[in-house]
């Protein structure tokens, strides 16, 4: 093997798989102890450093019922400014009252919710009434964006089928739909009225 090849390859290695970086770093590298022990203790900090949240926090940990409504108001914020920060669709502040919570976004768009004793969610549930287009546009992208905050784990593809499994797509003029579908521990579920009144809601299935 090249030297400029063993270089590249153990910093990969390193950077991205430190444990096979540091055998690759045995077997081939072509520096001294002390170089080894700098560049090693450098690349191990940058990848601790970039994986922080995964090690160091319960983040990736937690279920969907371990969020509160403060923690959903951040996530739910960071989703929107990452994929539909065109529509400025933001909770600015969640009402908290007793185990209920609630933000209003529009007249025709309203998030509410309740929480478990220990202030962790239990179900959130959206509104939406809308009078036009855009008004249903944006009230998709908010049930989207929760999905997408309750259920991480999902990809695009995976929160379109929820959708499709709600039959979100079809005309919503239909009066009294009732669907539902799971996605681990979360029982999604929509229904509309003869005044085309849409309820979203996600029940957060506690663990035993």
């Amino acid at each position: 093997m090249k030297f400029y090849a063993k270089i590249v390859g153990m910093f990969v290695l390193l950077l991205f798989m430190p444990p096979l970086g540091l055998l690759f770093m045995y077997k081939f590298s072509p520096f001294n102890r002390r170089e080894n022990f700098l560049i090693a203790t450098a690349c191990i900090g940058f990848f601790l450093y970039a994986n922080y949240d995964l090690f160091f926090t319960d983040q990736y940990k937690k279920y969907p019922y371990e969020l509160t409504a403060e923690e959903l108001r951040e996530k739910f914020n960071f989703k929107s400014e990452e994929l539909a920060h065109q529509l400025q669709l933001k909770i600015d502040n969640i009402n908290l009252e007793d185990n209920k919570f609630e933000h209003t976004f529009n007249k025709n768009l309203i998030l509410s919710g309740k929480l478990f004793d220990n202030n962790n969610i239990s179900a959130i549930e959206i509104f939406a009434n809308p009078q036009n287009q855009d008004e249903s546009f944006q009230a998709i992208v908010c049930m989207g964006l929760i999905i997408s905050v309750l259920s991480p784990e999902l990809d695009q593809d995976a929160r379109s089928e929820v959708f499709s499994d709600l039959k979100m797509f079809v005309d919503k003029s239909v009066a009294n739909m009732n669907e539902s579908t799971e996605r681990g521990n979360i029982l999604y579920s929509v229904q509309t009225d003869e005044n085309k009144n849409v309820l979203f809601k996600a029940t957060i299935k506690k663990s035993s």
